[in-house]
Order: C-alpha cells, then sequence, then structure tokens
C-alpha cells in the first residue's frame, strides 16, 4: 500500500510539473486571434474558409490553421494557401514538404496537399463520396517568423480556391476570409515616479 501511495505521489508531481511547463510554454507562444472575434469577417448562410490570423515574436516557430465554419458538407475541393514570402514553412522529415496536421474540418475524406515553395504556396485536395459537415481546422502548418522581424510587422497569407463542391458534386456557395501573421508590438510601461519626502 505504501509503495502504491509513493507511486501516485510521483506521479501527481510529474503532472504538477508538466502542468507548470504547459503553462509557461503557452505564455510564451504565438497567440491566435479566436473566430468569435473576427465575426464581422464571416457570413451567415454559407460556408467560411478561414486563413489564421496569430500574433508571433520575431524569429517565433507559429502553428497556422486553415479552418471551415458553417459547414453544410463539402468533399470534393482544391485551394491554396499563399504565403508570404519572408515565412519560412517547418518542413517534415523528407525535408521536401511542409510537415501538416490534419484537422476535424477534413475529417473523413481522402486527402492530399502538394507544395511549391517557389510560388510560397501550399496546395490542399480532397474527395469523398460523404461530405465532411465538421466545423474546424482542416489543416495547420508550422511557419518560423524572420527573426528580424519589426514589431507590427503583417505577413499576410491568403486562400485561393480553384474547386469547392460537395460529394455530387454541386458547386457550394463559400465566403474565404484570408489571414497573417503579425508582430507583437511591444507592451508600453508606464514610467513610475519616486516621491521622497
Amino acid at each position: 500500500m505504501k509503495a502504491l501511495k509513493k507511486a501516485l505521489a510521483i506521479f501527481g508531481s510529474a503532472v504538477a510539473v508538466i502542468g507548470i511547463a504547459a503553462n509557461a510554454m503557452s505564455a510564451l507562444a504565438y497567440d491566435p486571434v479566436d473566430l468569435k472575434d473576427r465575426a464581422s469577417e464571416l457570413e451567415n448562410g454559407v460556408i467560411n474558409l478561414v486563413a489564421d490570423e496569430v500574433y508571433a515574436e520575431p524569429g517565433e516557430t507559429v502553428t497556422y490553421r486553415v479552418m471551415i465554419t458553417n459547414n453544410t458538407g463539402y468533399a470534393p475541393c482544391g485551394f491554396a494557401l499563399v504565403y508570404d514570402k519572408a515565412l519560412q514553412p517547418v518542413l517534415a522529415d523528407d525535408g521536401v514538404k511542409p510537415a501538416l496536421e490534419w484537422g476535424d474540418g477534413s475529417y473523413g475524406l481522402m486527402r492530399s496537399y502538394s507544395v511549391n515553395l517557389d510560388e510560397h504556396l501550399i496546395g490542399y485536395s480532397s474527395m469523398g463520396t460523404v461530405d465532411c459537415t465538421k466545423d474546424g481546422t482542416i489543416y495547420s502548418a508550422e511557419f518560423v517568423v524572420p527573426a528580424d522581424a519589426k514589431e507590427d510587422t503583417v505577413y499576410s497569407l491568403t486562400l485561393d480556391v480553384d474547386k469547392f463542391t460537395n460529394a455530387q458534386t454541386d458547386p457550394l456557395t463559400y465566403n474565404v476570409v484570408n489571414g497573417w501573421i503579425r508582430i507583437k508590438a511591444k507592451e508600453e510601461t508606464k514610467p513610475t515616479t519616486s516621491v521622497t519626502t
């Protein structure tokens, strides 16, 4: 019984340390804009394809999402994320393609992607006999922000849609919301005054 209590205590301590480390990392990490704060850019009654808006520090590696909201269902589609040439995509182990992570917004579909590093774009395509109707991240990629970036610099990322249909190949009405990565402005500190008596 003592051994079990000791093991649980060690496990609890490890979880606490991991939690503290995670909080410390999130305090230093990039800061994506919540979609609720972008409501004016979204349209009701149509599918919204949304490129992330992210605040970052110079030299930081950020996770950048391509998202879908108000998803009534899509299957075959093709579009490209065109990114600012100053951004450096993080490549997969093959050293050729960016490392992508699939999300719920493309769940159940046959997904593929291509890349043109010279044209600064990541192409996404999907196929399926059943529509994906989930909202959320279609995929996320990582980009490295220039180390010499100046505060308030904005790096544009845009979505260029070639095809967007449902499983019956009917064209869908959609709204494209482009995004950016913006370098955080330094917080202003108020001058302090001291009073001597």
